[in-house]
């Protein structure tokens, strides 16, 4: 789900329809929970949307999936429609994957994660950035990139970028399924999630005091049992799961 600036929500998944209107994986719903009509995307999704993002700039809505097309046409794993649903033809990267997180920039930029090794032909390990057209931006840069699939993507106020997935290593690191890069992309050394989580995180998110909530499939997070949620040092400082007591 999307919450958009006007109330309006986004959904995404695997369904064939809302309120018995045809929508297929992808929708708008108005801030009272009924079907928003002006959003159309046709045919839709053929495979499941897994991940959603507003560009805040014009309202065009992003979509990441396990699909192969968008309203009849061919798009791997990504998708720009426009603020009415349609498909917006102008902006056409090609993945080898699929995408699962999807973060805006300040700065229009898009930054993506999911279970591709390419992206406009460009070797990319499952995190990469793309410039507001779908092409590549070459400047950030993650070197071998994650070895396994990126679910989730926060961004901090300094432009540093917290990823939660399946992985194991980041940039050729050691990190268990959490990390940092930095904004040029390189893995940022000074955050060490030592034992990490010992399953998926599937989702990230930040406080205002700069501590990083992460959630998923795992039971404990740096040896401490923290069953599906916990939150975490955003700082400088050695990764530690913070405790309350």
């Amino acid at each position: 789900m999307q919450l958009q600036a006007d109330g309006k929500v986004l959904i995404g998944g695997i369904f064939s329809g809302y309120n018995g209107v045809p929508r297929h994986n992808i929708a708008r719903l108005t801030a009272a929970g009924a079907l928003d009509a002006t959003f159309n995307p046709g045919s839709g999704a053929d495979g499941e949307v897994a991940a959603i993002a507003v560009q805040p700039a014009d309202g065009k809505v992003l979509v990441g999936g396990y699909f192969s097309a968008v309203n009849g046409v061919a798009r791997r794993g990504i998708a720009r429609l426009n603020a009415n649903g349609s498909l917006d033809a102008a902006f056409t990267p090609v993945l080898d994957g699929d995408v699962l997180a999807i973060l805006v920039q300040p700065d229009g930029k898009i930054v993506i994660g999911g279970t591709f090794t390419a992206v406009n032909g460009v070797g990319r390990g499952r995190i990469a950035r793309l410039n507001a057209d779908g092409s590549l931006d070459t400047s950030f840069n993650p070197a071998a990139g994650a070895d396994q699939e990126v679910d989730a993507l926060a961004r901090q106020g300094d432009g540093k970028l917290v990823l939660g997935g399946k992985f194991t290593a980041v940039g050729g690191a050691a990190r268990v399924r959490i990390a940092r890069l930095r904004p040029d992309g390189a893995l940022d050394t000074s955050f060490d999630p030592g034992a990490g989580a010992n399953w998926t995180v599937f989702a990230a998110a930040l406080q205002p005091d700069g501590r990083v909530l992460i959630g998923g499939a795992f039971d404990s997070v740096g040896g401490v049992e923290r069953r599906g949620v916990a939150r975490l040092w955003g700082d400088y400082r050695t990764y530690l799961p913070l405790i309350r007591r």
